[in-house]
């Protein structure tokens, strides 16, 4: 029996069937190479247990640099005549081996439908945000609550294509209030969309399409601190977070952010 030190595989072997080592299959992740001339050592890691090479017989740790992988050398005890090699990838994730060609891609931050729902779930926080700074006089009683945090994450095309064809004025009363706030408020927004609509500056701002209230909150990543419509000029309260904010907050990934609204929110 003979054991790398890296616990990958054990495998019975012996010095007469060392030649037909490749034969064996192991994983998706390990390779039979006797190819060595351009690679150099990196350093002695370990020995070999075995009926026909003996102890002295050393298990090096070689990288490849094109193709990123490490590499077990298996080298004969005297003349170190190189035996065969096991490549193997660096980053193997703990857990049982799929046998699926088809794997699914890795799943980030940077995942298309992730970064959709946290511009969604912001561009919406605004939305309620910005209209809570249009009423002039206001208490916890007379302004909008947030939307429920299942419907702002819901990145499904169904919900975009059905969240893009509808006015605020549907969205305030058709998406319910966030789980957080009571349930005798749960039909705050939709009594408020009917007494504030009285007013024609009102009846026109809950009139406006989502994207088109979108281009005010995105204001080309530029920051924001006023909003102007129908000649009139709301001051954002600090709570009320444009775009910009939100590249502020996620630098390392801005550039991923603008192509998905370049290709979800472009009209």
């Amino acid at each position: 029996m003979m054991h790398l030190n890296n616990n990958i595989f054990s495998q019975e072997f012996s010095g007469d069937n060392s030649s037909h080592f490749s034969d064996y299959i192991f994983d998706d992740d390990l390779v039979i190479d006797n190819n060595f001339d351009k690679l150099e050592n990196f350093g002695n890691i370990g020995t070999l247990e075995g009926s026909n090479i003996n102890s002295s017989s050393d298990i090096n740790l070689i990288f490849d640099s094109v193709h990123n992988n490490y590499i077990e050398e298996i080298i004969g005890n005297n003349n170190k005549e190189k035996l065969f090699s096991v490549k193997f990838l660096t980053k193997r994730k703990r857990g049982r081996i799929s046998t699926n060609k088809y794997k699914r891609k890795e799943h980030t931050k940077i995942t298309e439908d992730n970064i959709n729902t946290k511009i969604q779930t912001h561009y919406m926080n605004f939305i309620i945000d910005f209209i809570n700074d249009c009423i002039p006089s206001k208490n916890k009683r007379n302004i909008f609550k947030y939307f429920n945090y299942k419907v702002k994450r819901d990145t499904s095309l169904a919900n975009i294509k059905k969240l893009k064809n509808s006015s605020i004025n549907e969205l305030l009363k058709n998406i319910p209030i966030s789980v957080k706030f009571k349930k005798s408020s749960e039909n705050i927004n939709i009594k408020l969309v009917d007494k504030l609509s009285k007013d024609s500056f009102f009846k026109d701002l809950f009139a406006m399409k989502y994207l088109e209230l979108f281009s005010y909150y995105y204001n080309d990543n530029k920051p924001l601190t006023e909003i102007e419509i129908n000649n009139r000029i709301i001051k954002l309260s600090t709570k009320t977070k444009s775009f910009f904010k939100l590249i502020q907050k996620n630098k390392d990934i801005k550039e991923r952010i603008i192509e998905v609204v370049d290709k979800f929110y472009k009209k």
